[in-house]
C-alpha cells in the first residue's frame, strides 16, 4: 500500500531500524525542533514534512546531511540543509499522476521554494520588518473598494488585471531564484534550461512574483495536459511504437488548417508527433489518407514562418513553410485567424522543437536510452507549454522560450554550450552524483503517456544527492545561468536602444513642428482672406495666374502626346 507521496509500506519498514523507533520518533522530533531554532517557521515545517515522507526523522536527516556534505558550514547552513531535505524527498519519490491532483503535494513543493528563499529565522524577521515598513509607506486607501469590484470577475481575468501585482504578498510568494533552483527537481513543473523563462511567463501579470493560486492553477493544468496527451489516440495514422501525439489542429472542434499546393488550397487536419507531421485532407464524409512528413530524418530540414495570399500575393502572414532536401516542393500550411498570428507562432515553435531535438540527437550521437531521454525531455516541454497556454487562456507571446531545445538552439546566447552540457548530463544519467533531476523518460512511463519499455527505470538506479547538488550548481545549471544572464543583458540593451530611438523620434518631431508651424500659421489667414475677396485686386491676380499656369501645363502635355 502506498501513501500520498507514493512510498510503499515496505520502504517505510526498511527505514526503521527497529519496532520501537516509531514510538520514539515524537521524542526525537521534539528534541530536533528545539535544536533547529535557527530555521524559520516555514523551513521547519518543510523539513518535518520531508522527514515524514521519507519515513525518517529530522535529526537523522541532519546527521546524513552533515556526513554527505562535510563542508556545508562554509556557506549558508540553513539553506543548504533545507535544499538537501527537499532534494532527498523529491528525488526518491515514486512520481505518479495522482501526486499532481493531490493538493498537499502542490502545497509542499510551493512551501519548499518559500523555505529555500527564507530558510533562516533571523532573515525571516528582517524580511517581515522590511515588508511592514514598505506597507506603511504605501498609500492604499483606495485598495479595498478596488479589490471588492475585482473579486467578482473570473479567475483567469484576475491574473491579467492591473490590480494583480498589488495583491501579491512578497512574503508568501516565490521569487525567480527559488523557482529556478527547486522547481526543476519535479521535471513536469520546470526544466533547468527553461526555468527562468517559465517563471517570467507565469509572473508577467504579478510583478515578477509567483503566488500560490497561480502556481496551483499551473499544476492543475499540467495534470490536465498529461491526461489530454494520454487521450489523444489517432488510429488512422498507424503510429509507430513510442510515437506520441503532441498536438492536433484543423478538426471539427478547432480552427481550420489549410495546405497550399501551387494555386490550390486544401483544408484538413494537422497532427504533430514526436517524430513526424501528418496532414489529412478533409473529404466529403471523412479525412483522406494521411500524408507523413518525417521530422526525425537526418536530411537538411528548415522550418520558418511564411506568408500566403490569392494569386501569389503574400498578404497574410499566417503560414509555416517546411523544407527538406528529401522533398521536391516545400510544405506550406496556413493557420487562418482574424487578427494576429499567435496560432501559427505556437505551431511553429512546436514543429521547431521536434526538428531541433532530432538534430541534437544526431549531433551528439545519442542512442538507445539516451535518445529516448532527449525525446522525452522535449515531450515534457510541450506538456508544460500546453499547460501555460491553458492557465491564461491565451497563446504565450514567445512559446519558443518554454521549449528546451528550441530555446538553446535559437535564442540563448551561448546556446551551443548549453546543448553540449545537456548532452553530457544525459550521458551521465541517473547514477552520477550531480544529476538530482528525475528522468523525463521515467516520468512519462509512470504517468502512462507511453508504455514503451525503454522508459522503465530500475528502482536500484536511485538518484544520489551529494555535495555537488547542495550549495553548488551542476555544470549544466552553471552554463544555463551564464547564458540566461547574457540574455537579460541583451534584452536590457535592446530596450535601452528602443527608448533612445523613441526619444530621438519625438525630439525630431518637435523640431520639425517648430520649423513648419510658423509658415503654415501665416499662410492660412492669408488664404482665408483670398477666398473671402477682402482684397479684390490680389484675388483677381492670383486667379489669372492660376489660369495661365493651368493653360501652359495643358499645352505642355498636349505637345508630349503629339510627339508620340
Amino acid at each position: 500500500m502506498e501513501n500520498s507521496f507514493g512510498y510503499t509500506e515496505q520502504g517505510r519498514a526498511e527505514k526503521k531500524s527497529n519496532s520501537i523507533q516509531h514510538s520514539a520518533q515524537k521524542i526525537k522530533d521534539t528534541a530536533t525542533h528545539e535544536n533547529m531554532k535557527d530555521l524559520s517557521a516555514k523551513a521547519n515545517s518543510v523539513v518535518t514534512r520531508c522527514a515524514e515522507a521519507l519515513c525518517t526523522t529530522v535529526e537523522e536527516l541532519r546527521q546524513q546531511f552533515e556526513v554527505e556534505t562535510p563542508d556545508s558550514s562554509m556557506g549558508d547552513y540553513d539553506r543548504n540543509f533545507v535544499e538537501f531535505c527537499c532534494f532527498q524527498m523529491l528525488s526518491f519519490s515514486n512520481l505518479n499522476i495522482n501526486q499532481f491532483s493531490d493538493r498537499s503535494f502542490t502545497c509542499l513543493t510551493f512551501d519548499m521554494m518559500l523555505a529555500w528563499q527564507s530558510p533562516s529565522a533571523k532573515k525571516e524577521e528582517e524580511e517581515e520588518k522590511n515588508e511592514r515598513s514598505e506597507c506603511l509607506a504605501k498609500d492604499k486607501r483606495e485598495m479595498p473598494s478596488e479589490i471588492a469590484s475585482k473579486l467578482d470577475d473570473e479567475e483567469s481575468s484576475l491574473f491579467y488585471s492591473d490590480l494583480m501585482p498589488m495583491l501579491v504578498d512578497v512574503e508568501s510568494s516565490v521569487g525567480v531564484d527559488a523557482f529556478a533552483r527547486l522547481a526543476p527537481a519535479v521535471p513536469l513543473v520546470a526544466d533547468v534550461v527553461t526555468a527562468n523563462f517559465q517563471f517570467e511567463t507565469l509572473t508577467t501579470s504579478t510583478g515578477g512574483r509567483l503566488p500560490f493560486p497561480l502556481y496551483d492553477k499551473f499544476v492543475k493544468e499540467l495534470e490536465k495536459s498529461v491526461n489530454d496527451l494520454k487521450k489523444q489516440k489517432m488510429p488512422s495514422l498507424n503510429l509507430a511504437k513510442g510515437e506520441i501525439v503532441l498536438h492536433v489542429d484543423g478538426s471539427g472542434a478547432t480552427q481550420r488548417v489549410v495546405r497550399h499546393i501551387g494555386s490550390t488550397s486544401w483544408p484538413g487536419r494537422l497532427t504533430l508527433t514526436n517524430y513526424a507531421l501528418y496532414f489529412e485532407t478533409s473529404g466529403a464524409i471523412k479525412y483522406d489518407k494521411p500524408i507523413k512528413f518525417d521530422l526525425s530524418d537526418n536530411a537538411k530540414q528548415q522550418v520558418k514562418a511564411g506568408s500566403t495570399g490569392p494569386w501569389g500575393a503574400l498578404l497574410f502572414d499566417k503560414a509555416i513553410i517546411f523544407e527538406s532536401s528529401d522533398m521536391g516542393e516545400p510544405l506550406i500550411l496556413e493557420f487562418p485567424e482574424l487578427t494576429a498570428s499567435a496560432r501559427r507562432d505556437y505551431w511553429l515553435a512546436l514543429i521547431k522543437e521536434v526538428v531541433t531535438v532530432h538534430k541534437f540527437i544526431s549531433r551528439f550521437g545519442l542512442k538507445g536510452r539516451e535518445e529516448k531521454e532527449a525525446i522525452a525531455r522535449s515531450v515534457v516541454g510541450v506538456v508544460r507549454l500546453h499547460a501555460t497556454r491553458e492557465s491564461f487562456q491565451i497563446f504565450p507571446p514567445c512559446p519558443q522560450t518554454l521549449l528546451t531545445f528550441s530555446l538553446s538552439e535559437d535564442l540563448l546566447p551561448g546556446g551551443d554550450y548549453v546543448l553540449e552540457e545537456l548532452a553530457n548530463s544525459i550521458r551521465r544519467g541517473r547514477n552520477h552524483n550531480d544529476a538530482h533531476l528525475c528522468s523525463s523518460a521515467r516520468l512519462l512511463h509512470i504517468l502512462g503517456v507511453t508504455d514503451c519499455q525503454e522508459f522503465t527505470v530500475n528502482e536500484k538506479e536511485a538518484i544520489c544527492v551529494g555535495k555537488s547538488q547542495v550549495r553548488e550548481l551542476t555544470p549544466l545549471e552553471t552554463t544555463v545561468q551564464q547564458s540566461t544572464q547574457e540574455a537579460k543583458k541583451t534584452k536590457n540593451a535592446r530596450a535601452s536602444v528602443e527608448v533612445l530611438r523613441a526619444e530621438g523620434i519625438t525630439e525630431n518631431g518637435k523640431i520639425l513642428k517648430e520649423i513648419v508651424s510658423p509658415p503654415i500659421m501665416n499662410i492660412v489667414p492669408w488664404f482665408q482672406e483670398l477666398l473671402a475677396w477682402k482684397n479684390p485686386l490680389t484675388t483677381s491676380t492670383v486667379f489669372i495666374i492660376s489660369l495661365l499656369v493651368t493653360y501652359i501645363f495643358d499645352q505642355f502635355l498636349a505637345g508630349k502626346e503629339s510627339q508620340r
